[in-house]
């Protein structure tokens, strides 16, 4: 299991660079090709957009696994370590509950994309949306161990404050 979370964790981790990568080498080959030639790319913009929701939802996913996603817990922090377990459990069980709904509708919305095309590239909407529910199970998959690890007593890893992103 063990393996399969490093290798997940990996792929996702990859996924976001990549994008990421391409987002910025096509936005900065369109602003050159607009300082140098006066001449702008119309699909550059559908392609940014593409890869920024690759980037947006692979890359919560890596900051979720390592528990780097910013949260208020003043008020837990004043309970019993049982109380703290409790309030993390009842948590994890209620990110996983949402990331199964997120799921459902991105399947849905991915579904519905492939009849839109975009505006230039004429590209499925599908390809755009599918990162949405893929992310979802993904990061349902990590709130349901991270619930079974605090259901067994064991300690959730959370990333330092130094180390957050």
């Amino acid at each position: 299991m063990k393996k399969f979370n490093k290798k997940l964790d990996q792929i996702t981790r990859f996924i976001a660079g990549i994008s990421f990568s391409a987002m910025i080498i096509i936005t900065s080959v369109n602003v050159f090709s607009r300082f140098i030639f006066s001449k702008s790319f119309a699909w550059s913009e559908e392609l940014t957009y593409l890869f920024f929701n690759w980037t947006v939802f692979f890359g919560i996913c890596g900051v979720y696994k390592r528990q780097g996603l910013i949260s208020i817990d003043s008020l837990v922090k004043k309970l019993s370590r049982r109380g703290q377990r409790i309030a993390a459990i009842i948590s994890f069980g209620f990110v996983a509950a949402l990331n199964i709904a997120l799921t459902i509708w991105g399947w849905q919305l991915t579904i519905g994309g492939w009849a839109r095309k975009t505006a230039n590239l004429m590209i499925p909407y599908t390809f755009v949306d599918i990162c949405l529910p893929i992310a979802m199970m993904i990061m349902c998959y990590y709130s349901v161990g991270y619930m079974i690890q605090e259901i067994k007593g064991q300690t959730v890893e959370q990333a330092s404050l130094e180390n957050r992103s």
